[in-house]
């Protein structure tokens, strides 16, 4: 995702949404407080994440986490820049979906509508990540364009100067600025760190697709599956779940295909691997059906029509009906995004 994206766009909004009161306490720290809805989403996330909830990712960037959000924070915008609630909740409302857009753009599978609705825009409309370099030179170029828009049309029209009539408020101001700059370098610190754990990420799918060095693909994939994540921890896991499953550990590979479905319920790979596991293992075909009926029913009711049902499906029913592919099916997953 645009990390220093977020940081641009939110120095724009900031310029073009000073609150008309500039003594009041909000409006000395407004690019402060601007950056914070735009980045409210990730905060969110990471709050969920490190309290071990699941699926937090959905939630955060949803549509309704984004109106029940903007409803809080407007309530708090008010007090602080003394706004009116309804300017208050439209500022906080933009912001906060300028974050979740520019995500989808990136990251085209979210439910952004969710609970609503699983619809996602998916792959079809991803753009690939950009480096350092150039997302500094693409965002900072467009917040240039809007700073030269907004200084010889908007300033001297609706803008005032903020005044700091007292000490405290001119601390406020250094404290503002020293916390722009702060952001930005944390922005570029997770910028260079994403882009570490998705060079590992992707050196660890070449390995499975390539070679059979699973064990050092799972090196790569625990790394990789540390924050600030280069890929979601979905795709993470079932990766793991995929190179633990070579490697013949199937009780591992069912934790991992697991934990990739506790955070994205729908992943149609982890679902039919799942459903594969389930179908070649060593129980009986009626115990091994049993296990793997849920995951069937979401293939058949919610993936009809998808390209790779039907081949999922032949396989598992291959797997069911003879008690000897079991050994070898457990070695052979599905080939994986």
């Amino acid at each position: 995702m645009p990390v220093f994206g977020h940081a641009f766009v939110g120095l724009g909004a900031a310029q073009y949404t000073k609150p008309q009161a500039r003594d009041s306490f909000g409006a000395t720290l407004w690019v402060t407080m601007v950056l914070f809805l735009n980045y409210l989403p990730d905060i969110i996330y990471q709050i969920g994440l490190f309290s071990g909830l699941r699926g937090v990712d959905t939630i955060a960037h949803s549509l309704s986490a984004a109106i029940a959000l903007s409803l809080i924070m407007a309530a708090v915008l008010g007090v602080l820049a003394r706004l009116t609630f309804s300017r208050a909740f439209l500022i906080s409302l933009c912001s906060i979906l300028a974050h979740d857009l520019l995500d989808l753009i990136y990251a085209p599978d979210r439910f952004f509508l969710w609970p609503f609705s699983s619809w996602r825009p998916g792959f079809d409309y991803s753009l690939p990540p950009l480096s350092l370099t150039e997302e500094i030179l693409v965002f900072g170029s467009l917040y240039f364009i809007s700073w030269i828009v907004y200084w010889f049309w908007f300033d001297k029209r609706i803008s005032q100067p903020l005044r700091c009539n007292t000490t405290r408020q001119q601390y406020l101001v250094w404290l503002s600025r020293i916390m722009v700059i702060m952001i930005f370098m944390c922005a570029g610190t997770t910028h260079y760190l994403q882009k570490i754990r998705g060079e590992q990420f992707q050196q660890a799918k070449t390995i499975l697709q390539t070679t059979k060095n699973y064990a050092y693909a799972l090196d790569l994939l625990d790394a990789a599956g540390r924050w600030p994540y280069g890929a979601t921890l979905a795709w993470v896991n079932y990766f793991k779940a995929q190179a633990s499953w070579k490697l013949g550990n199937t009780r591992e590979a069912e934790h991992y295909y697991q934990e990739s479905l506790a955070e994205d319920p729908w992943n149609f790979w982890s679902i039919g691997d799942l459903a594969l596991l389930y179908a070649s293992g060593k129980e009986d075909v009626a115990q091994r059906r049993s296990r793997a009926e849920p995951y069937l029913k979401k293939l058949r009711t919610h993936y009809a029509d998808n390209p790779y049902t039907k081949s999922y499906l032949r396989r598992i029913e291959a797997a069911l009906h003879t008690q000897h592919s079991a050994a070898q099916a457990v070695r052979n997953p599905a080939a994986g995004r």
